[in-house]
């Protein structure tokens, strides 16, 4: 076993992950731990103890006995693992949950503001690491590094600080941010139900806000 550390990428689906993905391979060789496609079917585990410092796993891990912490238990208990991953916003978060089924021909929604209002969907972010308002400080402190997708550049930019690598450009891969950014206007959506949003999906602004301080301190105190 090398004493190198092993990287974990904690691939949040909608929150950039295609365009982080790029770019660690070009610094890794990537291991995908996905389920395949629509299914919930996963494939076998990763032996995470025979895998090589140029390699680095990448999985959504968003299935309830899949979470991270459960398929992979170790990467949070032991110091030879470094997990990290990316969030974004949630309302644009949903905005492109919305125009990815859309476009894909399989529309869970009629309308954006269905969508934003669909009580059965909420948290999203929340459910993925996953966490409770009283323990996600806890579980967020526990990753390597959080980057922010709104500032994507500046994210991967310490992230390839942290991990020696050398900076790249930053290729947006999926380009539906352009689009939810166009979508996001005071004509599209409503105030009102930006703030029904807000309240209702309370613990995911947590989440957010949470991640930016602790992004904007990197940003302030860059460490290797």
């Amino acid at each position: 076993m090398t004493d190198q550390p092993i990287h974990i990428f904690h691939h949040i689906p909608k929150c950039g992950g295609t365009s982080v993905r790029y770019l660690l391979g070009q610094w890794f060789q990537i291991i995908e731990d996905y389920r395949k496609g629509w299914s919930m079917e996963y494939p076998e585990k990763v032996n995470l103890a025979a895998m090589q410092p140029h390699q680095c796993l990448c999985g959504h891990f968003e299935l309830d006995g899949y979470h991270l912490y459960q398929r992979y238990p170790e990467v949070f208990t032991s110091d030879r693992y470094r997990v990290f991953t990316f969030v974004r916003d949630p309302l644009q978060v949903r905005l492109s949950l919305f125009k990815y089924s859309t476009s894909n021909g399989v529309p869970m929604h009629k309308s954006i503001e269905d969508a934003l209002s669909d009580n059965t969907r909420f948290n999203f972010l929340a459910r993925r690491f996953p966490v409770t308002m009283e323990n996600y400080q806890s579980v967020l402190d526990k990753y390597f590094f959080i980057g922010i997708i709104e500032h994507g550049q500046d994210s991967m930019d310490i992230l390839a600080a942290k991990l020696g690598k050398q900076p790249l450009p930053l290729p947006w891969e999926n380009r539906t941010r352009q689009h939810t950014e166009r979508m996001l206007t005071k004509e599209s959506l409503p105030q009102e139900l930006i703030e029904k949003f807000k309240h209702d999906h309370a613990l995911d602004y947590m989440i957010y806000d949470y991640c930016l301080d602790k992004f904007r301190k990197e940003m302030a105190n860059p460490t290797t």
